[in-house]
């Protein structure tokens, strides 16, 4: 079963975009206070703002998805990676209120990019109800490889 799972190639892109989407997300949230730091906020300060994605996430997460529907769920998936690199640029900036913009913007993309990716697996046709289960797990022990990249 796996091995069919596995040899479908939207399946293997999605684990390849789940690895990515894991490297994202752990990289931004292991490293967030020392980028911040960096920038000249003290560890007090860098830490409120490090709040700043998780609080964001929560709604970014329960609304996305949900307004992701099956017609336009790739095209809301790219808009949430042009959102990713734009957040990760806009952190390089010395100026707090870019940087509070990249903050929300990260928030917004890290839960959504991988629920929006899980979708899009339940909906191959070769997977169906059937395998949504296994092809889950390949999808997360696949993405965790991204998620030991950042150390």
């Amino acid at each position: 079963m796996f091995k069919e799972l596995f040899n479908l190639v939207p399946v293997r892109i999605l684990l390849l975009m789940g690895i990515g989407v894991f490297i994202y997300n752990h990289a931004l949230s292991n490293w967030m206070h020392e980028i911040l730091m960096t920038h000249g906020a003290d560890s007090v300060k860098a830490g409120y703002m490090s709040s700043v994605p998780t609080l964001i996430g929560i709604a970014g997460v329960l609304l996305i998805p949900r307004m992701a529907v099956s017609s336009i769920r790739t095209q809301i998936l790219s808009v949430l990676f042009i959102f990713a690199g734009v957040a990760v640029l806009l952190l390089k900036s010395s100026s707090i209120p870019i940087i509070l913009t990249g903050l929300v913007l990260i928030g917004i993309t890290q839960g959504s990019m991988m629920a929006i990716l899980l979708l899009i697996l339940m909906e191959i046709p070769q997977v169906g109800t059937r395998y949504t289960g296994s092809a889950g797990g390949m999808f997360f022990a696949a993405a965790e490889v991204g998620g030991c990249w950042d150390r």
